[in-house]
């Protein structure tokens, strides 16, 4: 169930936003990088990837199941952690290594390493989601 709180009746709640400009941007990129290139941008450039690297189709879905399985790993990761680390850090940490990752993958075109880059970019682009809702400055709160 969800309920809105008053920023002042809960020291916990994100402050409100002094610089909606750059709230707007981080939020823009954040949504263009986990969910434009880590995710379904990934899915537009497998075949081609499946015809230069000559590899089957099995080979090819797997990392689609790679990165599911990362996302899964993520997910327990980002739940463990968001008590203990703040969310716009993992929200940084999440865009900086999901970046990286995904440029990993451009580097080595051996199965080997596409499966390790493709999970690592599944268990990074989770650390970014919960970072998105606070640099709205929303008193939205799940309970």
């Amino acid at each position: 169930m969800a309920e809105i709180l008053q920023p002042d009746s809960n020291p916990s709640l994100p402050r409100p936003v002094t610089r909606p400009w750059l709230a707007l941007l981080g939020l823009t990129l954040g949504v263009t990088v986990t969910n434009g290139f880590a995710r379904f941008a990934y899915g537009l450039i497998l075949p081609a990837m499946k015809t230069e690297l000559d590899w089957t189709y099995a080979q090819a879905g797997w990392l689609n199941t790679a990165n599911a399985i990362g996302y899964i790993i993520g997910a327990v990761l980002t739940l463990l952690l968001i008590g203990r680390i703040a969310p716009a850090r993992l929200f940084g940490f999440g865009m900086v290594t999901t970046t990286l990752t995904l440029l990993a993958t451009g580097y080595e075109a051996t199965m080997g390493w596409q499966t390790f880059w493709r999970i690592a970019a599944g268990v990074m682009v989770t650390a970014c989601l919960p970072g998105m809702p606070n640099m709205s400055g929303s008193p939205l709160r799940l309970t």
